[in-house]
């Protein structure tokens, strides 16, 4: 099983973070550090206070 397969198999991390009062490009400098980072499995960053359906993404939160 190769790296890629293995990490898609269990699936991402998802980070869902509270910037309260930052601006776009305070907040731009989030996604661009994560990116840069070499993971496996990948990391995605979300901007938690910017949801507009908070629900959904806890319904996508496995249990």
């Amino acid at each position: 099983m190769t790296a890629g397969r293995a990490a898609r198999e269990r699936g991402d991390i998802g980070l869902a973070i509270l910037c309260r009062g930052a601006t776009h490009g305070q907040w731009q400098a989030v996604p661009d550090i994560v990116e840069e980072g070499d993971t496996l499995p990948p990391i995605d960053a979300m901007r938690f206070d910017a949801l507009r359906d908070r629900q959904a993404l806890f319904e996508r939160v496995p249990a």
